[in-house]
């Protein structure tokens, strides 16, 4: 009777140690999952055809049916509205453009933080603003306007486009989708038209260039964004 009643401690035992490892692993692991960050969720990036007519003077025109894709040349800098220069526009293709890079470099970072500035703007014509082509230094085709709207944001994130007139061209701000190498961006349109190079869809700035991966030669998808409240800049979308 005693070896009996030994024997069923020791088997209660095993079972209530048993049970106790089971809550303390359910515990462990709840407790586990809840630490763990949620992976970013996936926008899905709706675009919808649209019709643009492009063209040069008398020299080229032509009629691009988006979604494209083309090669896009690397623009200059242009003003924003916290460029704060005397006289209102730079009278040098340099003047005070270190501060206007530093600031862009600032925005930038958040979206790559292992990015410097040397790497971000390599090149000595990535340190100019856009030359005067009968306006100022880093101004574009909308003039004073440019002073007041355009963000510093809205500057890096940024394409142009050689619109076949005034009226083809779209409200400031119009965003659209610039996709390649697996990467998004949104960008805005409507403030500076070019280039005049048939050769080129249009043409978008350093940060774009370097977000995406590309240069002048690279071949780039261009969308019309449904979603015209969407951020501006690096989108994680499909």
């Amino acid at each position: 009777m005693y070896l009996v009643f030994k024997e069923e401690r020791v088997m209660n035992k095993k079972i209530l140690k048993t049970i106790v490892s089971l809550v303390f692993y359910i515990i462990i692991s709840c407790s586990s999952s809840d630490d763990e960050p949620n992976p970013p969720a996936i926008k899905k990036c709706g675009t919808s055809e649209k019709t643009i007519k492009q063209g040069f003077k008398n020299e080229w025109s032509r009629i691009v049916e988006l979604p494209a894709s083309g090669k896009f040349v690397e623009e200059s800098h242009y003003i924003t509205n916290k460029d704060f220069i005397s006289g209102g526009w730079p009278t040098t293709k340099s003047e005070l453009i270190d501060k206007h890079l530093q600031r862009s470099f600032e925005i930038y970072k958040k979206y790559d933080s292992n990015v410097n500035f040397d790497e971000l703007y390599n090149r000595y014509w990535q340190k100019e603003w856009t030359p005067e082509e009968g306006g100022h230094f880093g101004q574009g085709s909308v003039g004073e306007i440019q002073k007041s709207e355009l963000s510093p944001e809205m500057e890096m994130w940024f394409m142009t486009m050689m619109w076949a007139s005034s009226s083809d061209r779209p409200a400031r701000g119009t965003k659209f989708l610039l996709q390649a190498n697996e990467k998004s961006v949104v960008v805005i349109a409507g403030y500076e038209t070019g280039p005049g190079s048939e050769s080129k869809l249009g043409g978008v700035t350093r940060e774009v260039h370097k977000w995406l991966e590309t240069n002048n030669s690279s071949i780039i998808k261009v969308s019309y964004l449904n979603d015209q409240k969407s951020n501006i800049g690096p989108i994680d979308c499909k």
